[in-house]
This record gives C-alpha cells, sequence and structure tokens, in this order.
C-alpha cells in the first residue's frame, strides 16, 4: 500500500475481465513505455471496435510518449467510449469519440468493450464468481441471478454507460456487458415470448432508440415522434411549424 490508496500491482496471472493488465505495468526502474512490436503483436484492434482507456491520468501521460504524443484534453476522455477509427502503420489505434473528436492511442491503454444490440441474443456466463465480480458497479449482483448463470437472453436495452437490461423468459436483470457473450439466433427463442409486462416503457425506449439510430436526417418529419419521446418541445414545435401539411 502506497500513497493516497495508490498499490503497487505484481502481475501473476491472467484474469477475466478488470481494469489491470501485465502491459499496464511497468518493470520497476523501467519507463512505463512499451516496445513498439511487443504492443503491436499483443492487441488486435481493429476498425469499428468499441474501446475504451482505464488507466490513470499520469501512466497514460506516460505511456502516449512516442505513442500519439499527449495533450491533457485526452483525460476527459479517459473511460468513454470511443470507436477504432484506424490503425496506425507504428500499431497505434486511432480512436473516434461521439463528438468526432479523435485520439491516437498505445494501444496497451485501450480496453475492448464488448457491444451489444436491442434485440440480440446474449449468453451469461456461467462462472459465478467472475460474474459477481464484474457486476459491481454494473447492475450489481444478487443471488436470484444465479439461475440466470450460462443462460441465453435477449437484450431490451442498451444504457447509457454500455450495460444491457436482458430478458430472460419472464426475468429481466441489468448486466455488465463483460458477463455476456453474442450467442447465434439460431438458439430456440420461445424464452422471450413471455417478457415482463414492467418492461414495456423499456421495449419502447429501446425501439425509439433504434428509430433515432436509422434517423440520421436532422429534419425528418418522422423525427417528431422521437424529438418528442425525449421531451424537446422547441424541436417539436419547429417540425410541427416546417411541416404543417404532415
Amino acid at each position: 500500500m502506497g500513497h493516497k490508496g495508490k498499490v503497487d500491482l505484481k502481475y501473476v496471472s491472467d484474469g477475466q475481465g478488470g481494469f489491470y493488465y501485465k502491459d499496464h505495468l511497468p518493470k520497476l526502474g523501467e519507463h512505463a513505455e512499451l516496445q513498439q512490436q511487443e504492443s503491436a503483436d499483443s492487441h488486435s484492434f481493429q476498425q469499428g471496435d468499441k474501446v475504451k482507456c482505464l488507466l490513470e491520468v499520469d501512466i497514460l501521460r506516460q505511456m502516449q510518449e512516442g505513442h500519439g504524443g499527449w495533450n491533457p484534453k485526452m483525460a476527459e476522455y479517459i473511460c468513454r467510449i470511443g470507436t477504432v477509427h484506424r490503425i496506425t502503420d507504428r500499431g497505434d489505434v486511432r480512436v473516434q469519440y461521439s463528438n468526432n473528436i479523435r485520439w491516437t492511442f498505445h494501444p496497451g491503454a485501450l480496453t475492448k468493450v464488448n457491444t451489444f444490440g436491442v434485440g440480440e441474443l446474449v449468453r451469461v456466463l456461467d462462472e459465478l464468481e467472475t460474474v459477481k465480480r464484474l457486476q459491481a458497479g454494473h447492475g450489481e449482483w444478487t443471488d436470484s441471478m444465479s439461475p440466470v448463470l450460462g443462460q441465453v437472453g435477449k437484450v431490451l436495452k442498451v444504457y447509457a454507460d454500455g450495460d444491457l437490461r436482458v430478458a430472460f423468459g419472464g426475468q429481466t436483470w441489468t448486466f455488465n456487458p463483460a458477463c455476456l457473450s453474442a450467442q447465434p439466433a439460431e438458439v430456440d427463442a420461445n424464452l422471450m415470448t413471455a417478457e415482463n409486462p414492467n418492461e414495456s416503457g423499456s421495449t419502447v425506449i429501446s425501439v425509439l432508440e433504434k428509430l433515432l439510430s436509422q434517423s440520421t436526417e436532422q429534419d425528418n418529419p418522422s423525427r417528431l415522434v422521437i424529438e418528442a419521446a425525449h421531451g424537446s418541445a422547441n424541436k417539436v414545435r419547429e417540425l410541427v411549424q416546417k411541416y404543417p401539411d404532415k
């Protein structure tokens, strides 16, 4: 244990998920910069992958030297989800965020985020302790969730932080996406038929979010429904005035 609760970590063995990776841990007495070849080989990011940086600012600043460089504004993007735009010739990763800002990251600074869409089928990990640990701060864990371990469910809603609301027959639970894996659609989907009626509100919202993602044109008359759902009174007023005949 060290100053302000900081801790020294010793890499012992791989574990699933979590926030620390052996590539994040510098050898004592050496600079945190990793060898370019090692970093390029040990990370397999592809264009379109969802990623986020989970490092502390000081560590990220050190790792960025010679790998895209450091800008103080990058600190604002720690823990935000971005999309891999391209991989540079050196193996560094160019990441684009929702406001169209792009930063180049050392690949060792990024963690891939599992992303699933509404309506997709997902299977829960069957390792109790792993799921318990991953659920902390992401929907949490309760023992009544045990029956769904290893089971297939359907994504009802994707929350802003990436967590998912998943239906298993009549039950629904919020899961950390790290607890889930994609499931091919051939699985018998009878478990989807009895969704909890209390979730119907969420389902409506998820349908609207889907509409929103498809309708990128800001002034399409059909956006009225979406803007109303989001409570955007001014935009609703604009659309009504712009398309009185609709």
